[in-house]
């Protein structure tokens, strides 16, 4: 989708099966979560785990999330499920509501290491992004910058999206987008065919939720 956040700020570790979750009371506009998901691998229990914590603060026009998630990543060897290394994010964001527009920003830090050890994550992802309400409608734009270690340079990327929604009822509405996304020579954000090339990606179309 054009403009998506996910095609550039992707963090790892977005799904979690077999978890218990705790979310604290609002004690004056903070709570807290706290998450185990059960790796359930036979004969281990760490392979497969994942532990998350956050805290976050809602009060007037400020929203603020702290994050922090960490995954032992797993790989199939021989018909079997084995250890293949940890994966950890810390992510920041925010909005602020100015009435005429709101402000977003998310910042996320992942590092990662296989089993033996060997760094094979190493990136930050950064956004900035408004959003205006205009009658029935609102605008949108975002920029996103990717700085991945890994590549010495090589595969940073950039994404610069703009959109529009307008809805038709509570659960139809229009929506167009567009964004362009630069890829450094070995980056391949936005899937393109091959690394370092810059897709640009138009979307119109109409959404109902059932």
């Amino acid at each position: 989708l054009a403009g998506n956040a996910a095609n550039v700020f992707s963090v790892y570790g977005e799904r979690a099966d077999n978890t218990l979750n705790y979310t604290s009371p609002n004690f004056g506009g903070f709570s807290a979560q706290a998450q185990y998901s059960f790796g359930e691998v036979a004969g281990s229990t760490s392979t497969g785990r994942q532990v998350g914590l956050s805290a976050s603060y809602s009060a007037g026009p400020i929203n603020v999330i702290l994050a922090h998630h960490d995954q032992n990543v797993t790989a199939v060897a021989a018909g079997l499920t084995v250890d293949a290394g940890d994966a950890k994010t810390t992510f920041l964001g925010g909005t602020y509501d100015f009435g005429v527009a709101k402000l977003h920003a998310a910042y996320a830090r992942s590092k990662g290491e296989t089993a033996v050890g060997v760094t094979n994550l190493d990136r930050d992802d950064a956004l900035i992004g408004v959003s205006a309400p205009i009658g029935a409608g609102t605008i949108l734009a975002s920029y996103i910058r990717r700085n991945d270690d890994i590549g010495g340079g090589t595969r940073d990327a950039d994404q610069w999206a703009i959109g529009y929604t307008h809805a038709l009822s509570k659960r139809t509405n229009l929506y167009t987008s567009y964004a362009r996304i630069k890829n450094d020579s070995a980056a391949t954000v936005g899937s393109p065919a091959a690394a370092g090339l810059d897709p640009s990606v138009f979307n119109i179309g109409v959404r109902h939720r059932f």
